[in-house]
């Protein structure tokens, strides 16, 4: 068998060549193929953990900064207000104190562009790329940092873009489409992380908002309450049940002068509290439809307590509306007037007696004949004495 020649040898050693180096491709791609996806299933899990944005996009800058390398890794959100991208996160070869919280002006920079765009966009040389508008700062970083090539991708979470992901380094660089392809997956996550925040704020601010109306509402109701328990006047609130007045609520001054407890007072009609000739001013006499209407004035009514003593009341009822507008019933406060009516009656009673013995004594004044005025004093003794 003849010996392979030196010709024959040499093709030999440079497949060999080829077979290893390709092998080592595959082996570099499944390494990496391996990376991204441990990467990947950390950065989700975290996303998945909490709704601390800073710590995700920290965790996948810091991913793409090893994965991909570079000089500089960077994280944009959206401001929608001006458009301006706000750092948020970085990694790299140098601290991040000048980087975090900086504010890139719309459409500035190779992150503005690619926001505007709503596409990735890549540049071998920032200070030379016309497409490019660079801030002061930006230039300053790319001279204290050394680099001068970028990708930068937008972040679209819905269909709306709320950011941006830059990755730099030195000058010429060219990212490949394995870069291009890693830094869209981080991309999306970022958008998720983002996304995520906004809306875990969004739902915060409602729930304190809710919190603060409720909290609002609760001291409202709390200080109607106290005015309508601690209200000078009996308090009673009625809802129009065709066309008769249902007690839905009542105060502590009306319970307490009519002697009952509220399970046996709400629900019941107006005029069960009424007497007769008062119920017939509510119902009959049209005294609750003018309430509903607005047009009752103030007018004397009866009261019942338990233990059937007449309250003397003067009465003011004004409409109540519902939560569509409508009048659905009616505000009625009555003051005790018990007292005073008992007081006008026994002055009436007084000027009565007054008048009389008045009328006597002028009759017997006039009266000289001593034994016509004995007869007249014996005719009206009661008058005299106030009986």
């Amino acid at each position: 068998m003849a010996s392979p020649t030196d010709a024959e040898l040499l093709a030999k050693l440079a497949a060999l060549r080829e077979q290893i180096t390709a092998a080592e491709g595959r082996l570099t791609t499944y390494q990496q193929a391996r990376d991204v996806a441990e990467a990947l299933a950390r950065v989700g899990k975290e996303l998945t953990e909490t709704l601390d944005v800073a710590q995700v996009t920290d965790r996948i800058v810091s991913t793409v900064f090893q994965l991909v390398r570079g000089r500089r890794a960077v994280l944009y959100q959206l401001d929608a207000v001006s458009r301006d991208l706000i750092c948020v996160a970085t990694a790299g070869e140098a601290g991040p104190e000048k980087w975090l919280g900086q504010r890139l002006p719309a459409g500035t920079g190779i992150a503005g562009r690619a926001v505007a765009e709503r596409l990735p966009l890549w540049s071998a040389d920032l200070l030379t790329d016309p497409r490019i508008t660079l801030p002061d700062f930006w230039r300053q970083r790319l001279e204290e940092e050394g680099y001068r090539a970028a990708v930068g991708l937008p972040l679209i979470a819905r269909g709306a873009v709320i950011g941006a992901l830059v990755l730099s380094d030195v000058g010429g660089r060219l990212f490949s489409e394995d870069d291009q392809q890693i830094l869209a997956i981080f991309a999306n996550q970022a958008a998720i992380a983002i996304q995520n925040a906004q809306l875990y704020d969004t739902i915060r601010l409602e729930l304190a908002e809710r919190k603060r109306a409720e909290e609002a509402f609760r001291l409202t109701e709390e200080r109607y309450r106290d005015l309508f328990e601690q209200a000078p006047v009996m308090y009673v609130i009625t809802g129009d049940r065709e066309g008769s007045p249902i007690i839905l609520d009542c105060n502590e001054l009306f319970l307490h002068t009519l002697g009952y407890r509220r399970a046996e007072v709400l629900g019941r009609p107006l005029a069960d509290f009424y007497t007769p000739g008062s119920r017939r001013q509510l119902l009959q006499g049209g005294g609750y439809q003018q309430a509903l209407k607005g047009e009752f004035v103030t007018e004397e009514r009866q009261l019942v307590t338990c233990d059937g003593r007449v309250i003397e009341t003067l009465l003011q009822a004004v409409p109540k509306g519902n939560e569509e507008g409508r009048v659905s019933g009616t505000h009625a406060m009555y003051v005790d007037i018990t007292e005073r009516k008992r007081a006008e009656e026994a002055l009436a009673d007084r000027t009565r007696q007054l008048e009389a013995v008045r009328t006597v004594t002028e009759e017997i004044t006039r009266e000289l004949d001593l034994i016509t005025l004995l007869k007249l004093i014996s005719q009206r003794p009661g008058e005299l004495i106030g009986a």
